[in-house]
């Protein structure tokens, strides 16, 4: 196997001059470098061992067009620094593992908060790093990276000079512009797809309008986290469970409900006030006449008071005295 290795390196990337300047730097700065002593070298971790200690993790990596050789155990330890999530840890500076030991963080490393992705990422991919996370129920929150100090402040620094540019303002500028488009256009879909799963009776367009409205203007925002912004159903999907999951919490005493901590309960008790959702949509569907005490037209109801009490008290605002 080591003669194998050698007669690769020799015969292929005896050196990353072959690969190219800018991804040599990379790999020196990613992953280390196989020095002419044949060690196996890392910035961050120092020697390894020697070429003969390592030469059957040796693997084949392809890159810009170009190749270069690093060694398995050191790509190892990226992957894993990119995978290791704990949760909060019961004091300042401490962390907990899937297993429940707690740690305490590395000296000079300090908690980068989330709220800015762009130096989040940056981070993560500059070395070693903490990843926390909190489930609280079943949705997943981050709490931050923990990350050297220095690394961060350097990040940071590097950060505020390009968003001080012209040229960063404009890709800002554009950048929104193309969200905003793409956002309008998704929710123009969305109602769309709304009024198709309703499909009520042409006697009741009007009613079948503003309940697709009212839908989308839960469903769609960015960061909402409703099923509307999940891209792993159908849009069909998508519309139908946000109607289903609205009437739930509009029409129903779901909201105040005391149910029982025994599994499976809650999803029993949704099964069947989305049954009666259904059998409430089907009546619009079939024209009938009169709904009567109708929970459906009375939340919409409620919905147009706020609007319309705002539109009024603006009128008073602006009214000449």
């Amino acid at each position: 196997m080591f003669k194998e290795s050698l007669h690769k390196i020799r015969n292929k990337f005896l050196t990353l001059d072959s690969a190219g300047p800018e991804v040599a730097t990379n790999v020196i700065r990613d992953y280390g470098v196989i020095d002419s002593g044949q060690n196996c070298m890392s910035p961050r971790n120092g020697v390894f061992g020697t070429l003969r200690e390592w030469s059957p993790r040796l693997i084949y990596a392809v890159e810009h067009g170009g190749g270069y050789l690093y060694p398995e155990h050191l790509q190892g330890s990226r992957q894993r620094m990119s995978v290791m999530i704990f949760s909060p840890g019961p004091t300042a500076n401490t962390v907990r593992s899937s297993a429940g030991q707690v740690l305490a963080v590395p000296a000079g490393w300090v908690l980068l908060a989330p709220g800015d992705a762009a130096l989040t990422r940056r981070v993560k991919a500059a070395g070693e790093h903490w990843v926390v996370q909190e489930k609280k129920g079943r949705r997943l929150f981050s709490r931050g990276i923990w990350a050297a100090s220095a690394v961060i402040e350097r990040l940071r620094a590097e950060l505020v000079a390009e968003r001080g540019t012209e040229g960063f303002a404009k890709r800002k500028a554009a950048d929104a512009k193309r969200r905003d488009a793409a956002q309008a256009e998704y929710v123009e879909d969305f109602t769309g797809a709304v009024r198709m799963f309703l499909d009520f009776h042409a006697n009741n367009a009007d009613l079948a309008q503003r309940l697709a409205l009212a839908v989308a203007a839960h469903a769609t925002p960015v960061g909402s986290g409703t099923v509307a912004r999940t891209k792993r159903i159908p849009i069909e999907r998508r519309a139908e469970a946000a109607v289903i999951a609205w009437l739930r919490h509009q029409t129903t005493g779901y909201d105040g409900m005391v149910i029982a901590r025994v599994k499976g309960k809650r999803r029993e008790v949704r099964r069947m006030l989305a049954q009666r959702s259904q059998e409430l949509l089907a009546q619009y569907r079939r024209g009938d006449a009169k709904v009567k005490d109708c929970p459906l037209q009375k939340a919409l109801a409620e919905l147009k008071k706020p609007t319309e009490q705002r539109g009024r008290s603006l009128g008073r605002i602006n009214s000449p005295s």
